[in-house]
């Protein structure tokens, strides 16, 4: 078998409820201080119908480890978290539909896209 080598993002669905606030972490191996975080949502045609900033279904807390796990008992820097958690109505503006998304970091001018996938937003059923 021939090993691959893959430069791009790495593949990761991401699915959230209606009508809650509560978001997903995620943690990047990188010190994102000063960066620009930007993720865009598009339908599988490409349009753009979403796009989480910081302070607008975005938040990165640069510097922050993600916590120790049995792979990863001690880790280490550079490491930033970002938590993805679109508002109330980017979600009702989402809700039902087959999506995709990915999330760029911009430092210094130079642009690195870190994360793809599926983008869902599941109906509440309790309003």
């Amino acid at each position: 078998m021939t090993p691959t080598v893959r430069q791009g993002p790495a593949s990761l669905n991401l699915e959230f409820y209606q009508g809650d606030t509560e978001g997903i972490a995620v943690y990047l191996p990188v010190d994102l201080t000063g960066a620009a975080v930007r993720l865009q949502v598009r339908t599988s045609a490409g349009a753009v119908l979403v796009t989480l900033v910081e302070g607008s279904g975005l938040q990165v807390i640069p510097g922050e480890l993600p916590p120790a796990t049995p792979d990863n008992p001690t880790p280490t820097p550079p490491s930033s978290r970002i938590n993805i958690a679109p508002t109330l109505p980017q979600r009702d503006a989402l809700v039902g539909r087959e999506l995709r998304y990915d999330l760029e970091v911009t430092t210094a001018g130079r642009r690195e896209t870190w994360l793809r996938g599926a983008f869902m937003v599941v109906e509440e059923l309790t309003s």
